[in-house]
């Protein structure tokens, strides 16, 4: 299923509906990642976004008060 990455903006393949077919599957993010992921951004995120992301560092993610 075709859908629009509210991070970049660009067109992917979401699979979500078989998830075990998904790209997103094979990106690994920490579970600080996914919860600031979760935070941020309705819906999925493109392979190349989920990738970017999950190669940042864990300091970028904590929000300062």
């Amino acid at each position: 299923m075709e859908h629009t990455c509210p991070r970049c903006r660009k067109l992917f393949d979401c699979r979500a509906d078989q998830i075990g077919v998904c790209p997103c599957v094979k990106v690994t993010l920490t579970p600080e990642q996914q919860r600031f992921i979760q935070s941020q951004y309705v819906g999925c995120l493109c392979p190349a976004c989920l990738t970017a992301l999950g190669a940042t560092t864990a300091p970028v993610f904590s929000q300062s008060t």
